[in-house]
């Protein structure tokens, strides 16, 4: 698995898990990335949610 580092000007650096997936019949690729539940990252991302829901 492939892992990807954001650097964000609130919360830092935040890696998260890379996956892709080639879709040929439309010569793209969709990149997926995801943090594992209960790891720094997930807590990262949940914090950003919550702040940006409260710009709102």
């Amino acid at each position: 698995m492939l892992t990807k580092t954001f650097t964000h000007p609130v919360i830092g650096a935040v890696t998260v898990d890379c996956d892709d997936l080639h879709l040929a019949d439309r010569d793209q690729t969709l990149v997926l990335y995801s943090a594992p539940g209960g790891s720094d990252a997930a807590n990262a991302l949940d914090f950003l949610r919550t702040i940006g829901a409260s710009k709102g």
